[in-house]
């Protein structure tokens, strides 16, 4: 649910509803990619009280892998399906050689 909560509702329509707008297609994806990134450590950092932490190292690279795979199989199947994106287009928000990240 805290997933969920990170991807849709802050990154998404923060994005969509304030940072496209004002600040233009080239600035926004950079300032979304690290407004996220603030958001999902400062409630990871005020959740871990409440949540059992794992048990090993190997548990958090596993849990921390599995919030990538959602995040980016959300990112790509909501794009191409829900959006009608062409893959050509989600792939390219991911060259880093162009500064996208």
């Amino acid at each position: 649910m805290i997933w969920l909560s990170f991807v849709v509702v802050l990154n998404g329509g923060l994005r969509q509803k304030v940072l496209i707008p004002r600040l233009g297609q080239n600035i926004w994806h950079l300032l979304s990619a690290v407004i996220l990134s603030g958001v999902i450590l400062a409630a990871t950092w005020m959740a871990l009280p409440g949540l059992r932490p794992p048990a090993s190292s190997r548990d958090a690279w596993l849990i921390g892998t599995l919030w990538l795979a959602l995040s980016l199989a959300f990112e790509f199947l909501a794009g191409h399906y829900l959006l009608h994106t062409p893959w050509e287009k989600l792939l390219d928000d991911y060259s880093i050689t162009r500064g996208r990240i």
